[in-house]
């Protein structure tokens, strides 16, 4: 009888040492788990900080490109555009000028007839000879 008693006892305490020690390991586990999380989600958010950065960065520098090829392009185009409008200017002066000493030659040449036309006239009247 107390032989089993006794056994019952050491298997009793047994079992609530090794429950203890499971209880104990878990908890230990637990705290290790909660600390390796916390030191992830910190590399975690530094990395995520780090990338968001750098994409800024990437975005930045590529929105100063595109504006700098744009204006560019606007410079080219405004240069061209000076040019047409010079050439043309230039054109149409020409044209100008040229319509201008048509026009002219064409009134000389009118003024010349109507001249000759006033002395045939007065000649064939006999007043000049």
């Amino acid at each position: 009888g107390d032989n089993a008693e006794v056994v019952s006892n050491l298997i009793s305490q047994m079992g609530r040492e090794k429950e203890g020690a499971i209880k104990a390991l878990v908890e230990k586990l637990n705290l290790e788990k909660e600390s390796a999380l916390k030191v992830l989600t910190k590399k975690m958010s530094r990395e995520e900080e780090e990338n968001t950065k750098a994409l800024q960065e990437r975005l930045e520098k590529e929105k100063q490109e595109a504006i700098f090829g744009l204006m560019e392009k606007l410079s080219l185009e405004r240069e061209e555009a000076e040019v047409k409008l010079k050439e043309r200017l230039m054109r149409e002066r020409e044209e100008g000028e040229v319509e201008l000493l048509e026009r002219l030659n064409k009134q000389r040449e009118s003024a010349i007839s109507s001249v000759t036309a006033k002395l045939e006239k007065k000649r064939e009247e006999g007043e000049v000879e």
